[in-house]
C-alpha cells in the first residue's frame, strides 16, 4: 500500500466512510476472468473519504494485477466515487490537485492537468480535468537544436494507448466531490514519476541560479529527471520567495516590501509607446514603463482592437487605462512621456490635468530623420520668415525654404535637406534637447528663455555658415 496521506477529517467521518468500504469490500464476488476484464464503479452516491477512495483504487487495481508491478494490459479500469473535500483548502484548481495527488498515491500514475469547465447553471460546480501523463495523446514530436553540443538525448517516456483520463466534478457549496477515473490498459508506470525530497532541496537552496544551470548540476546523479521538473519546482520556490498575493500583484509587492522594511516609492514618470498593424487581428498592444533613477519598470499593458475604433472611443478606452493605474497610486504624476499620440496626449491631461507632456527623443530623432531625408515636392511652405525675425531678429528674412511652384522646380531636382546636413541637425536637436534650467551649460545655469534663445542662435549660425550667409547675429550666451 503506498505512503498514508494525512487528512483533517473528523473521526465520525472517517469511521463512516470505512466501515462503509469494509462492508463493500467483504460483498464482493471473485472476478471472472474474462479477456478483457473492467473493474466495476462503486455506488457513486456513497460519500467516502479521501484516504479511502484511495484504498479503494489501490485494492481494485492490486485484486487484478498480473504481478507485482500492478501491471495488467488487458484490464480497464472504471472506477467512480463521491468523496468529501471538507478536509481540503483553496481554490476549486488547487482542491482537484489535492485530489489527484491521493488518486496518485492509489494507482500510481502520474496526471497532467487538461482543462476545467464552470457550470453555467450553478456557478459553484467545477468539472476539471486531468490526462494520464504516459497518454499517447500528450506525445509531442522532438525537436533537436541545431547545435549538435546542446543536443541531450535520453530515452523518452514510454506511452500507451491507454485515454488515461481523471475527470473530478467539484460542488463548492456542499464540500463534496465526484470523482471518475478511467484507464483503458493498466500499464507499466513512469519510472520518473515525481521529484525526491532531496532534489527539491537542493532547487530551493540555489534559486539563485537559473533552471538551466541546477538542471546541469544534477543531471549526472539523476539520469532520469528532466529540466521541465528542474523548472517547474525553481519556479515554484521563486514565487514562494516573493509573491504574498495570488489574487493581485500591487498588494503581493506592498506586503513584500513591508516585510523587508523597505520604502514604497510612488512613479512621478511614466513612459507610454503602442504597436500599431503589428498583428493580423489588428490589436494596438500599449505598454506603460515606469522611470526611477535611471532605469525602467514595466507597469501595465493594454490590447484594443484598433481596426473598430475611432479616436474618440481609443481616447475614452485610454482614459479608463490611465484612470487604472490611478486608482493604483499613480496619482500625482509630474512627467507623461510619449510618441506625440494626441489621443494618448488627451486622455493623459484628462486623468492628470497639471502632467508635463514630454515627446519620446527616440521618436522625435526618427520623425525627424525621415523628414529630412525625404525629397518629395512640397505643395506649399508654412515657414515664414517674417514671422520668424519677429521673435528673433538675427533671423535673416531672405533665408527661407524655396518655393517649388514659384521657380518651377523639377521633382528629380528637388533637394528637402543635403545628405552632409542631416546628422548635424539631428545632433543640434539632441543636445539642445537636453538643456535644461537646473542642469549647468559651462558652469552657468541658463533660464528657459535663455536656452531658447541660445538653441536658436546655435542653429542660425550653423546654417549661415553652411550656405555663406552673413545674418550678423547677435553673441551666443555662454
Amino acid at each position: 500500500m503506498p505512503d498514508n496521506l494525512n487528512f483533517n477529517l473528523c473521526k465520525i467521518c472517517c469511521d463512516k466512510s470505512s466501515d462503509f468500504y469494509i462492508i463493500k469490500k467483504s460483498g464482493q464476488n471473485n472476478h471472472e476472468t474474462n479477456e478483457l476484464n473492467i473493474i466495476n464503479e462503486i455506488d457513486e452516491t456513497d460519500e467516502v473519504s479521501p484516504f479511502t477512495m484511495q484504498e479503494m483504487i489501490y485494492d481494485k487495481i492490486n485484486m487484478n494485477s498480473q504481478n507485482d508491478s500492478l501491471k495488467n494490459e488487458h484490464l480497464r479500469l472504471d472506477f467512480t466515487c463521491t468523496i468529501l473535500t471538507c478536509s481540503f483548502e483553496g481554490t476549486p484548481q488547487e482542491k482537484a490537485k489535492q485530489i489527484i495527488e491521493i488518486i496518485t498515491k492509489g494507482d500510481g500514475y502520474h496526471y497532467i492537468y487538461k482543462n476545467e469547465h464552470i457550470s453555467k447553471k450553478n456557478n459553484a460546480i467545477y468539472t476539471i480535468w486531468y490526462n494520464c501523463s504516459q497518454s499517447n495523446s500528450l506525445a509531442k514530436r522532438p525537436q533537436k537544436h541545431e547545435d549538435l553540443e546542446k543536443h541531450r538525448d535520453r530515452e523518452y517516456m514510454n506511452r500507451f494507448n491507454c485515454e488515461g483520463l481523471v475527470k473530478i466534478l467539484i460542488n463548492t457549496s456542499t464540500c463534496i466531490a465526484k470523482v471518475h477515473l478511467k484507464h483503458n490498459i493498466l500499464h507499466k508506470r513512469p519510472e520518473w514519476l515525481g521529484v525526491t525530497e532531496s532534489i527539491k532541496e537542493y532547487i530551493k537552496k540555489n534559486t539563485c541560479l537559473a533552471p538551466s544551470e541546477i538542471f546541469k548540476q544534477i543531471e549526472y546523479d539523476h539520469p532520469n529527471l528532466t529540466q521541465k521538473q528542474v523548472h517547474a519546482w525553481w519556479s515554484y520556490y521563486i514565487k514562494k520567495e516573493y509573491i504574498r498575493d495570488n489574487n493581485d500583484q500591487l498588494p503581493s509587492v506592498q506586503k513584500l516590501l513591508q516585510e523587508y522594511n523597505y520604502e514604497l516609492l510612488l512613479n512621478k514618470e511614466i513612459v507610454v509607446d503602442a504597436t500599431y498593424k503589428t498583428n493580423a487581428l489588428g490589436f494596438e498592444l500599449y505598454a506603460v514603463v515606469g522611470q526611477f533613477d535611471g532605469s525602467g519598470f514595466a507597469m501595465a499593458y493594454l490590447f484594443i482592437e484598433g481596426v473598430k475604433k475611432d479616436d474618440g472611443a481609443r481616447k475614452d478606452i485610454l482614459k479608463i487605462f490611465f484612470q487604472s493605474l490611478q486608482n493604483c497610486g499613480i496619482r500625482d504624476l509630474t512627467y507623461f512621456i510619449t510618441d506625440k499620440d494626441f489621443t494618448q496626449i488627451k486622455a493623459a491631461q484628462y486623468v492628470w490635468p497639471n502632467v508635463k507632456i514630454q515627446i519620446c527623443l527616440w521618436h522625435i530623432k526618427k520623425a525627424l530623420k525621415r523628414r529630412l531625408a525625404d525629397n518629395t515636392l512640397p505643395k506649399s511652405v508654412t515657414y515664414s520668415s517674417y514671422t520668424a525675425h519677429e521673435i528673433f531678429d538675427f533671423i535673416n528674412i531672405e533665408f527661407h525654404p524655396p518655393l517649388p511652384l514659384v521657380l518651377n522646380i523639377q521633382r528629380r531636382n528637388f533637394t528637402f535637406c543635403p545628405k552632409d546636413l542631416r546628422q548635424k541637425i539631428i545632433d543640434l536637436l539632441e543636445m539642445h534637447l537636453h538643456l535644461h534650467p537646473l542642469i549647468p551649460t559651462n558652469g552657468q545655469f541658463l533660464t528657459s528663455e535663455e536656452i531658447w534663445t541660445n538653441s536658436a542662435t546655435t542653429r542660425s549660425c550653423y546654417l549661415y555658415n553652411y550656405f555663406s550667409l552673413d545674418p550678423s547675429p547677435p553673441t551666443t550666451i555662454q
